[in-house]
């Protein structure tokens, strides 16, 4: 069973190639799969926002005032399916601003961000140092091989 991938886009920040987003999270997810067997959503809802937009969606879920970075939601089954879908809110402002400020690419920090995201909703925490070590060495493994495969790339416009 595929994943169905869906991407909103309410913000004015950046165009956004819907087309690479899916490819790249397809991606991410099978490759999640491989890490975690037995992980797979019935769909995945990629919501790309800004600062603005995701703090009180911050505030109201995760108790914590101000913007973050990206945000996870695992949500129930929908109606007739086996498996849990997922919701991924990324702050598409913050990838953009935190790549100047690293003087990287915001292809690269967007996808960072989904990445994330995919790792948490495979039920992988980053409470104590040890665990956010292993997500993201595995987070950074799978960006590397995502851009070695060209999916990184041509994400923002």
């Amino acid at each position: 069973m595929k994943t169905k991938i869906f991407v909103a886009q309410p913000q004015k920040i950046a165009s956004v190639s819907t087309p690479n987003i899916k490819k790249l999270a397809a991606w991410l997810l099978d490759q999640a799969a491989v890490e975690f067997p037995g992980f797979q959503l019935s769909e995945l809802s990629i919501a790309l926002v800004n600062d603005d937009a995701i703090a009180p969606i911050n505030e109201q879920f995760m108790k914590h005032s101000g913007t973050t970075d990206v945000i996870t939601f695992t949500l129930a089954p929908p109606p007739g399916e086996s498996h849990a879908s997922g919701e991924i809110v990324i702050n598409l402002q913050r990838a953009i601003e935190e790549a100047k400020r690293r003087r990287g690419k915001p292809e690269r920090e967007f996808a960072w961000y989904l990445a994330h995201g995919i790792d948490h909703l495979t039920g992988a925490t980053d409470h104590t140092p040890v665990q956010r070590a292993a997500m993201h060495r595995r987070e950074k493994r799978w960006l590397n091989a995502a851009a070695r495969a060209g999916l990184t790339q041509e994400i923002l416009r």
